[in-house]
């Protein structure tokens, strides 16, 4: 219950009561709860007063455990192992509580654009909903009934996107409030035990008479019953409402929400069904897009997205007739994007020049002026760099869902570019090659795994060992190809002579490699010599993946940069007379990051590699280039489109 509903005036008796709402009658229970608790159409709030409540609930319910947990220590109850069933629950599930917390603050804090309650202004009408829907099922929160119940409610009123997505975490408030409720329940039940007129306290003196293996008296007897019938009530809701918490925790009600998102329904009318084809996250990033438009043209959410469809059905463009770049092109976001990026440059030069200047003035040099710019530059840089960091919102590259598998026009084939100067190292190099396989399995055959060798820099066109080197990587070759598949090659060639330092080494090494291998792949002519796959093969290829050695792509890592890659909206296109991209992406890098056993090596790596990990590549990363300007510095690995 939402403390301080009586001085709301709002008598909220029977939204307090819980009732079982079979499936058959749920659909109504949600249309006529949505009639109930819609406020006034047109105002909105927050979800900062639910979110307070949550905390607030929070501490009522750890308060609670000490309570109980005081009085079971007082009374022997622990050594007795008498103590209630429900008080066992609570304490036991705490820690439940403490994490839900943190999660409730990632779901709920900071959301706006809210449709309030007839409860009150500061109270959305999706909690309501959401506390009508854990009420009505004595706990059950399955999806099947969660889809049902919002299907009555949108009969009544279309939830939009900020309702539809917070609902789960409304849910969850909704839970730690209820638990709140019980927990101080079970508070009262131990103040109870105190007051010779309560059941409790005839349920602590009929023990003690059993213990002592005397004759307990019928009336005595009567009020032991029903506080055990109290006991058995409070422990069964209890047990009902962490179930519920449970299965919040553990379900993923995406899908769910999605098919009740009046938005995701008219998106997926996409003429190039790219969004559609887009990943979970991806689809969701477009759809907050679509809302800040619809918020900043002053129009509803369904109608600004079946504008978008519009506009793309009347393009003859193909990648214009993605509704995902009529939605990345709408001036209101195209716009506000410009603008930042704008400020971004002007902070970035005026500050350090405003500071030099002061400085030259203080001490009235202007050598000062000239010395202190390019430090102070430097030094501002990396300040501004963070706080705008930690104040834009920057957005999942759009990425396809390829968990169905990857087509043909994603063929790729991965190149670790090594420099290979022994035997064991050839061996070492073609059983990384396997390791990259066994994590990236579901790629299947369309993806190939090639060394792109070099040979060691040498006073001569060829060295000794030069032979052995091919025949070991020869022969690993072949024995995963026999293992695995055809998938598995490497490519070498002669070293060139550098007049000016007299030595011969691969020409323009990584740089060089990479543009023999692209000129290999476009049939054109290239000096590398092929081992393991074919030249007619390797045409058929539109991405390389260059790596190096020492860089590990996690788990199922290749397939969403392909996913990335194909997306139309980043598909690049060249402009043949200037020769460059002129739309989307030519190349797509990865994240980089030390991984634990690097970032442990030394003082040196502690200090300057930052926090390492296990998994470096699982999350999303922000890029202050990338979000500001759409563009980043290439670092030497990535997808490069060939």
């Amino acid at each position: 219950m939402i403390n301080g509903s009586k001085k709301i005036g709002v008598d909220l008796e029977a939204y307090n009561t819980e009732i079982f709402v079979s499936g058959d009658h749920l659909a109504k229970y949600g249309e006529n709860c949505c009639k109930e608790y819609s406020g006034d159409h047109g105002r909105y709030t927050t979800a900062g007063y639910i979110y307070k409540r949550a905390r607030k609930d929070v501490r009522r319910y750890l308060n609670a455990v000490k309570v109980i947990e005081r009085f079971a220590e007082s009374s022997g109850m622990y050594d007795k192992e008498i103590l209630p069933e429900e008080f066992g629950w609570i304490t036991d599930n705490a820690y439940l509580v403490r994490e839900e917390k943190d999660i409730i603050r990632d779901e709920v804090n900071g959301r706006k654009g809210l449709p309030i309650s007839a409860v009150s202004g500061r109270i959305p009408c999706i909690y309501m909903l959401a506390d009508g829907f854990l009420r009505a099922g004595a706990a059950d929160i399955s999806e099947d009934r969660l889809r049902t119940y919002l299907s009555g409610v949108q009969q009544e009123r279309v939830l939009n996107e900020n309702e539809l997505w917070i609902f789960c975490g409304m849910l969850r408030c909704a839970v730690i409030n209820r638990l709140s409720e019980l927990a101080e329940d079970a508070v009262r039940e131990v103040k109870e035990y105190g007051d010779k007129n309560s059941v409790f306290y005839a349920e602590r003196k009929a023990y003690d008479i059993l213990c002592a293996q005397k004759e307990l008296p019928y009336e005595l007897k009567h009020r032991a019953g029903k506080a055990r019938e109290a006991h058995a009530k409070l422990s069964e809701s209890i047990k009902s409402v962490f179930s519920a918490l449970r299965t919040l925790r553990r379900t993923d009600y995406s899908k769910v929400l999605s098919d009740m998102s009046e938005l995701d329904r008219i998106l997926r009318t996409d003429p190039a069904a790219s969004y559609a084809a887009s990943d979970k996250s991806t689809r969701a990033a477009y759809r907050i897009k679509t809302e800040r438009i619809a918020k900043r043209s002053g129009r509803s959410e369904p109608e600004t997205a079946k504008a978008l469809i519009y506009s793309s059905r009347i393009e003859s463009d193909p990648i214009k007739q993605s509704v995902c770049w009529q939605i990345d092109n709408d001036p209101y976001i195209i716009g506000p994007q410009k603008r930042r990026a704008v400020l971004v440059l002007a902070a970035d030069i005026i500050l350090p020049v405003i500071i030099s200047a002061a400085l030259s003035i203080a001490v009235k040099s202007i050598v000062v002026f000239f010395v202190a710019l390019l430090p102070l530059w430097e030094f501002t840089k990396s300040i501004l760099h963070h706080v705008i960091l930690s104040h834009i919102s920057g957005y999942p590259v759009p990425r396809l869902d390829l968990s169905a598998g990857i087509p043909c026009e994603g063929n790729t084939i991965v190149a670790v570019s090594e420099l290979i100067c022994s035997k064991e190292q050839a061996d070492e190099a073609v059983a990384a090659l396997e390791r990259h396989y066994l994590s990236n399995r579901e790629c299947g055959d369309s993806v190939l795994y090639g060394i792109l060798a070099d040979f060691k820099d040498s006073r001569s066109q060829r060295s000794a060992d030069d032979e052995d080197i091919v025949l070991t990587l020869k022969q690993s070759c072949d024995r995963l190809n026999d293992k695995y598949g055809s998938r598995f090659c490497f490519f070498i060639r002669e070293r060139t002579y550098y007049k000016r330092e007299n030595i011969y080494f691969g020409k323009e090494r990584k740089r060089g490699a990479l543009a023999a291998l692209a000129a290999l792949i476009c049939n054109e002519e290239s000096e590398l010599c092929i081992y393991g796959t074919s030249r007619e093969r390797l045409q058929s290829v539109k991405y390389i993946l260059a790596l190096d050695a020492d860089t590990v792509p996690t788990p199922d890592s290749i397939r969403y940069m392909i996913g990335c890659a194909l997306h139309p909206v980043n598909k690049a296109v060249v402009d043949e007379d200037k020769g460059c991209v002129v739309s989307g992406y030519g190349i797509f890098q990865m994240r980089i990051s030390t991984d634990l056993e690097a970032a442990c090596a030394s003082e040196f790596a502690r200090i300057y590699a930052g926090q390492g990990g296990t998994d470096s590549y699982s999350g999303h990363c922000a890029d202050m280039y990338q979000d500001v300007f759409g563009e980043a510095i290439f670092n030497g690995k990535g997808l490069i489109a060939v």
